[in-house]
């Protein structure tokens, strides 16, 4: 469970990527961490976000995929693979890059519109008509709504710490549960052995008339059991 708000502390500082040039954080809609480590709402910072960039708050709910230029249409599906965040196309050679650590080539199809997609990112895809012809930005966007749904998906899911824990446990109370039974019939066991021998040595003592006869006895009933 540490590890599970371990992550999500990080989820909490990560920004959210894809709604324009400009990342966007939690705190900036009010959401703080307090000393203890709990979150709390700040209603004035909310109010000043509210006020002053009321289209931050797409980014509370809405999922959103869009060009810069309003002649293209960008299409990223729930779930696919392309990553949040600003992407660049350039016109010249049908490259999409993210900053300088990631470029894709995209492939054209089609003689208008014009579709463009690639292998790397199923789920996504853009179309224009006409042809490119100058470089426009493509944007990504995962809601706050969609990232935190993801996160506590993951979390509750078979392979989710959570899940893991509880199974862990599961398998160590029934490894415990197969220790006692097998202690339960070892105890049976020992039991009937013992009340045999000494069920054997009363009558031993019982029928010896001599102290010879009592220790012959009781040691041919314990070889005998």
């Amino acid at each position: 469970m540490r590890s599970t708000k371990q992550k999500l502390m990080n989820l909490m500082a990560t920004p959210i990527t894809g709604y324009g040039d400009s990342n966007i954080h939690f705190v900036e809609f009010g959401i703080k961490t307090a000393v203890d480590g709990s979150y709390v709402f700040d209603q004035t910072t909310f109010n000043r976000t509210y006020a002053n960039e009321p289209e931050k708050f797409d980014a509370l709910t809405q999922d959103k995929s869009y060009a810069s230029d309003p002649e293209v249409f960008v299409y990223a599906a729930p779930g696919s693979e392309i990553p949040q965040g600003k992407y660049t196309f350039s016109a010249s050679d049908n490259k999409l890059n993210a900053g300088t650590s990631s470029e894709k080539t995209m492939i054209r199809t089609g003689s208008g519109p014009f579709s463009f997609s690639t292998p790397d990112y199923s789920g996504f895809m853009f179309q224009t008509n006409p042809a490119p012809t100058v470089d426009f930005n493509i944007y990504v966007g995962r809601s706050a709504q969609t990232r935190l749904f993801d996160f506590f998906s993951d979390s509750l899911a078979s392979t989710g710490n959570h899940a893991t824990f509880v199974a862990s446990y599961k398998d160590q109370s029934s490894s415990l549960d197969n220790k006692l039974t097998k202690i339960d019939q070892r105890e049976e066991l020992l039991q009937a052995m013992y009340t045999k021998r000494f069920s054997e040595m009363e009558k031993a003592v019982n029928a010896s008339t001599t102290s010879a006869d009592y220790i012959t006895q009781l040691v041919d009933g314990w070889n005998k059991s």
